[in-house]
């Protein structure tokens, strides 16, 4: 079967499963932040409500606007510099001598290093501002894995292999959701 042949070697297996757990806590992050945010910041969120409604004729719906956008523009902004900075950062590992496995190494280092960020960002007693600033740097750092991931990938399965074992994390990407 082509899919089992794909994912025959040991390495591909384990990259897939650090995959599935590390796609498993952004979707976590994407369902549970809104919630923490308006859990964590009542009075912005009941200031945003009223300031909301003034300006656009919208009640509670629009209460957390501010957050959305903030959110939003850390997403694209330091997703995608993250993203970019992750691939540049694994490639410049491997030909500094740290060799093929650095990929994987650096993808679990930086979810390691986003971890404490996340707890951090969620914290007690924070502002608004600092919570946000908080966040913008866990994005810096815990989306810079993808690009290393399918790097390590590509180089674990035989190279006639590499398509279908590629087609794994994106797959588990759309299906997780629906979990």
């Amino acid at each position: 079967m082509v899919i089992r042949s794909a994912v025959e070697p040991s390495g591909a297996r384990w990259l897939l499963l650090a995959s599935a757990l590390r796609f498993s806590a952004g979707f976590a992050i994407l369902v549970w932040l809104p919630s923490a945010i308006r859990a964590s910041f009542p009075e912005d969120v009941e200031q945003l409500r009223g300031e909301c409604g003034r300006r656009a004729g919208a009640g509670g719906s629009r209460c957390l606007v501010r957050f959305a956008l903030v959110n939003s523009l850390i997403k694209g902004v330091a997703g995608s510099l993250s993203s970019i900075s992750g691939g540049v950062a694994a490639d410049a590992l491997r030909s500094t001598g740290f060799g093929d496995r650095s990929a994987a190494w650096f993808c679990a280092a930086s979810s390691l290093a986003a971890a404490p960020l996340w707890y951090f960002t969620l914290a007690e007693g924070l502002s608004f501002q600092v919570c946000m600033a908080l966040l913008c740097a866990e994005y810096l750092v815990a989306e810079s894995w993808l690009g290393p991931a399918i790097s390590a990938l590509q180089g674990s399965v035989p190279s006639d292999r590499r398509g279908t074992a590629q087609a794994k994390p994106s797959h588990k990407a759309s299906v997780r959701p629906l979990l």
